[in-house]
């Protein structure tokens, strides 16, 4: 179970190639998934820049509701910080901005990206917690 409490790119400044004017990157956070990033028509690839002012903390990554195929993404403060590969990730980086590359076969859609800060139990929703008595 993983209980994500602040998404870093909600407060941050984003950008993307190729985006599709419809189908704004700013969807990327959007609670609702209708609302979708999309690339513009014809490009497979987009690199998606977030910037959120300062050094944060980062112990997940989820890319979801997605057509990607490979993912990768780039945690920055300086130089180069850490790379991750996969879609969801639960690891810990320092950094003050990410640059993810994504592509696709045909054309693009994101429906969320959380960067931030999230607990992770070993236990799923369902299962009961074992109570401990002493």
């Amino acid at each position: 179970m993983i209980i994500a409490n602040r998404n870093l790119l909600k407060d941050a400044v984003i950008t993307a190639t190729n985006e599709h004017t419809s189908y704004p990157v700013y969807n990327v956070v959007e609670r609702w998934k209708k609302q979708v990033f999309r690339t513009a028509d014809g490009t497979t690839t987009t690199t998606i820049s977030a910037d959120w002012g300062g050094v944060e903390k980062v112990s997940s990554l989820f890319v979801m509701f997605h057509n990607a195929l490979s993912v990768a993404v780039r945690f920055y403060d300086g130089g180069l910080v850490d790379t991750w590969t996969e879609f969801v990730v639960h690891k810990e980086v320092e950094a003050s901005r990410v640059e993810i590359d994504l592509v696709g076969a045909v054309e693009l859609y994101v429906g969320l990206i959380f960067i931030g800060d999230s607990l992770y139990f070993k236990k799923s929703a369902e299962q009961d917690m074992p109570l401990v008595s002493s």
